[in-house]
């Protein structure tokens, strides 16, 4: 995957277009030595989770809205800034 990755954004580079890469923000999960939450449990499809890093990457990467606040996902739970209200989290397996 991460040879693909590098082909896609040499080939963005090469046509002058938008690239977002969605590879670089699962390595970091990938690489753990426990994969609790597992991001993509079927190895294609991510989770709720696994989305939730693919819409922060590209609305880092078009410059999306910014000051909303921040929302932190943790093994000890969420949190969010005063600005943002985050309910009905739960923790399930897989």
């Amino acid at each position: 995957l991460a040879t693909f990755a590098a082909g896609l954004a040499d080939l963005a580079r090469r046509e002058r277009s938008a690239f977002v890469d969605l590879f670089t923000p699962f390595r970091p999960f990938a690489e753990r030595p426990e994969r609790e939450p597992e991001l993509v449990p079927d190895g294609v499809h991510p989770n709720a989770v696994g989305h939730f890093l693919l819409a922060d990457a590209a609305l880092r990467r078009f410059e999306g809205p910014r000051g909303l606040g921040t929302i932190t996902v943790t093994d000890a739970g969420v949190r969010a800034s005063p600005a943002l209200a985050v309910s009905a989290v739960a923790r399930s397996p897989g």
